[in-house]
């Protein structure tokens, strides 16, 4: 952990635990009030991922690890691949980063963005055959990119909301031209789970049911 507010460590050795039983269970924690940065990789198989603290921590090495990454506050910056199996269970806390889940879930007002404050981008989910991104209470926090344009959310996935899910627009996107932008994009698959409805979003527009196969997007209109 790192305790010290406004300072960064960086580790860029792999990160493993050998004596695990027959590769079953085993945790590591990262946290505390300072930032971190795993720039080495995870080799483990089914080694779990913990993040606490009011910190921002990012994963930029290659991930393998298929246990759980729980992140219970502060900010975990996704900037590498996690497996299919991998599930991102995000509470009360911040996920964001330009690197590819397939699995998460949002709860007690988790945010999801895409990029980092300061460098905005687009998170990606993978489709890992079932439901990338569900939300029970979240927000989809939007800022301008380079080119003014909002951060996005692409997921080739389902989205399954049994909460609302807030849109925040975090900045100024006064220089971009009059029309809608997307904010977040998901595809609807064929007998999975049902399409979020518009009444789920908040500040939302631009929702329609289609055939399953379609892509969908929830646009801000300025």
């Amino acid at each position: 952990n790192n305790n010290t507010p406004g300072v960064k460590l960086t580790f860029t050795g792999d990160v493993s635990l050998n004596a695990t039983k027959d590769n079953v269970g085993g945790r590591i924690t990262v946290g505390g009030a300072g930032d971190g940065v795993i720039a080495g990789n995870f080799t483990s198989p089914n080694l779990a991922l913990y993040k606490n603290g009011a910190g921002t921590w990012e994963l930029a090495g290659a991930y393998a690890s298929t246990g759980v990454v729980t992140v219970a506050s502060g900010t975990l910056v996704v900037n590498t691949a996690f497996p299919t199996s991998a599930l991102c269970s995000v509470t009360a806390s911040t996920l964001c980063g330009t690197g590819t889940l397939h699995r998460a879930t949002l709860s007690s007002a988790a945010q999801i963005t895409g990029g980092v404050p300061g460098a905005p981008g687009t998170l990606r989910f993978g489709d890992g055959g079932g439901v990338a991104l569900t939300v029970v209470n979240g927000t989809l926090v939007a800022r301008p990119t380079a080119d003014g344009t909002p951060s996005l959310v692409d997921i080739e996935g389902t989205v399954a909301l049994t909460g609302a899910l807030t849109v925040n627009l975090d900045g100024d996107f006064s220089a971009l031209p009059a029309g809608t932008y997307p904010l977040l994009t998901w595809t609807e698959k064929p007998g999975r789970e049902r399409t979020p409805r518009a009444a789920a979003f908040r500040r939302a527009r631009a929702l329609r049911r289609r055939p399953a196969g379609c892509r969908f997007t929830c646009r801000a209109r300025f």
